[in-house]
């Protein structure tokens, strides 16, 4: 029950806290000067549209039609949610499945450090042009298109923006894992394997893995935030309208609020499935 209790307050907090950056908005005006008698006007307002979400309503710049804000951000934040999950999804099992293969064989191991290492340098602006172009170049070459890179009409490209975003959970966790298995692969119990006959592989599949899925996890809720603060810089860069670009063109504190809590409270249920999965495999309450 008490663990119960400190979950509910957690949430209630991180709840508290959209609500404090949502209204902190409203202490500066239009020409974005703090003015203290424009945040009375306007938090009363504020506290309406929470109450009255529904009827919430913005008009897109250059137009004077007015669009029912709940219903219409639905869809960005579906293709958001779905950009994130299957990025973070794609870079947990390419980095579980590198380092697995990596440590089996010295050469792939000291190739893939390197790899790894030169494309955390790499920023996002420098490969995914390439890989356009790349993307352009193969289909002048064969008129085969491997993939959407922009989203046009109802065709969104879902695809192309998750794998250039996966890239982050790939090097983190990539890096992550390579240093925890280093360590684990050092100390006794191991030892002790290897000399009972097992080989190297045996070990990290059945002991070494099972050993590290803790640190795993609490280095993986940074990955996925990271990767989350990460998703507006791709939206931008690719020009897809999402969520996290809806809120770089209106700035509304109960835009704000509602999307804030709409990204926090999926990631937070998949955080809590995977906590418990860690937890019956280990046996260990996180």
């Amino acid at each position: 029950m008490s663990k119960i209790f400190v979950n509910g307050v957690k949430i209630i907090l991180v709840l508290l806290n959209f609500f404090l950056l949502s209204a902190f908005i409203l202490l500066f005006n239009q020409n974005f000067k703090f003015d203290l008698s424009h945040f009375f006007e306007a938090f009363p307002q504020f506290i309406k549209q929470l109450m009255h979400i529904d009827t919430v309503t913005f008009k897109t710049p250059g137009s004077y039609i007015e669009h029912p804000f709940l219903s219409f951000i639905i869809r960005p934040w579906r293709n958001s949610m779905l950009i994130l999950f299957l990025s973070i999804m794609l870079g947990t099992i390419l980095s579980i499945l590198c380092v697995v293969i990596a440590k089996r064989f010295k050469l792939i191991d000291y190739i893939m450090k390197r790899f790894v290492k030169i494309l955390g340098y790499l920023p996002d602006i420098f490969y995914i042009p390439c890989v356009i172009i790349f993307i352009i170049f193969f289909y002048q070459q064969t008129d085969i298109l491997i993939m959407e890179v922009a989203s046009y009409g109802e065709q969104e490209a879902i695809v192309f923006p998750a794998i250039m975003l996966s890239v982050i959970p790939f090097v983190q966790l990539y890096k992550i894992l390579d240093q925890v298995i280093t360590e684990e692969l050092d100390k006794d119990y191991v030892v002790l394997a290897r000399a009972k006959g097992l080989n190297d592989f045996e070990i990290l599949r059945k002991h070494v893995l099972s050993n590290v899925w803790i640190t795993f996890y609490i280095n993986f809720k940074q990955v996925v935030w990271m990767t989350l603060s990460s998703l507006l810089i791709m939206e931008v860069i690719l020009g897809y309208f999402g969520a996290t670009q809806f809120l770089y063109y209106y700035h509304a504190p109960i835009m704000l609020m509602t999307i804030l809590v709409l990204m926090f409270v999926p990631i937070y249920i998949a955080l809590f499935i995977i906590q418990k999965l860690v937890e019956f495999r280990t046996g260990v309450k996180l």
